[in-house]
């Protein structure tokens, strides 16, 4: 079992090159290989998510409700409890079932180690990291029937409908979850904001906003999330990441 703290903000349309940069913020961010997970469709639920990913069967569930949080520079979030079990699996999805979304992922990482001493960056992949928080950026593509040409290797599969998002994913011992989510967003979120970004299409990045709803834009798409893909308008009249 894999337990966490989360904040997770999702927006419609392209990653901009500006909040690539604003990510990485001087550091070596990690991109990770282009990758698709299929996600089990789960309309109305919000707390689990069943998806195939990298040879793993992943089930995540919900373990604290969502809670309004204020953070460095102005923004804020929903902060949340979860856990995941994942067991290796020579299944694949079900590509052709309409029960399964597809979503492409491009991933940008950065890691904290978090002691008693501070907050230090580490290597993405030191897997010697008892204590922490991860830092990732997504480019996503939600893959529909029409771009799934039988047969073909999905990472080929043009098309599909563009998001990104945002996340600060704490772990360690349970009991200090939500303070090491804390220590990294206050560490990352007080840079300011990056010049050139459209308002309207980062409007809950940190220190965009001032805002303590996260919500993006207006779409007739479907809210990405790891335990469910389903449409969901906000009471602004757009799509809020539970």
């Amino acid at each position: 079992m894999y337990h966490s703290a989360e904040i997770r903000w999702v927006f419609e349309g392209d990653l901009a090159r500006p909040v690539v940069e604003w990510f990485s913020g001087g550091h070596e961010a990690r991109a990770e290989p282009e990758r698709v997970d299929e996600h089990l469709a789960l309309p109305g639920c919000e707390t689990m998510g069943i998806k195939f990913s990298e040879g793993r069967l992943e089930v995540k569930a919900l373990t604290a409700a969502p809670v309004p949080t204020a953070l460095a520079g102005g923004s804020g979030g929903l902060r949340e409890g979860w856990v995941k079990w994942s067991l290796a699996t020579d299944e694949a999805g079900a590509a052709s079932d309409d029960d399964w979304v597809l979503v492409r992922k491009r991933r940008r990482l950065r890691k904290f180690a978090i002691d008693a001493s501070g907050t230090f960056e580490v290597d993405p992949l030191d897997r010697d990291v008892d204590a922490g928080c991860q830092f990732e950026l997504a480019a996503l593509r939600v893959l529909s029937p029409s771009d799934r040409p039988p047969g073909d290797d999905p990472t080929d599969w043009l098309g599909g409908e563009p998001w990104w998002s945002v996340s600060f994913e704490a772990f360690g011992e349970t009991a200090y979850l939500v303070d090491h989510l804390d220590r990294a967003t206050a560490a990352v979120l007080r840079r300011p904001a990056p010049h050139g970004v459209e308002p309207g299409a980062v409007a809950l990045l940190p220190g965009l906003a001032g805002a303590p709803d996260p919500v993006v834009k207006e779409s007739r798409g479907a809210v990405i999330c790891d335990r469910c893909l389903r449409p969901a308008r906000s009471r602004r009249g757009g799509f809020r990441e539970p």
